[in-house]
């Protein structure tokens, strides 16, 4: 929990959790809504405070093959 409070910024909406850092400044990020985690993982970008989807579910960021930016949701 605190390594999330850390990774959190003022500009962030309230709605969103950072849970890391892609090491730029901008966050990956889970959303709140209607007092639910989403499943979706997103980047929010530092620079313009949006968020774009990056990933589906957890699942897939944690089957994240790194080395080659990618996943497979079949495994």
């Amino acid at each position: 929990m605190r390594q999330i409070q850390e990774a959190k910024v003022e500009e962030m909406s309230g709605d969103l959790m950072a849970i890391g850092d892609d090491g730029t400044g901008d966050k990956l990020s889970l959303q709140v809504i209607s007092e639910k985690m989403n499943e979706k993982i997103y980047i929010w970008n530092h620079e313009t405070a949006e968020m774009e989807e990056y990933l589906s579910n957890l699942k897939g960021f944690i089957k994240l093959d790194f080395k080659n930016g990618e996943f497979d949701e079949d495994e």
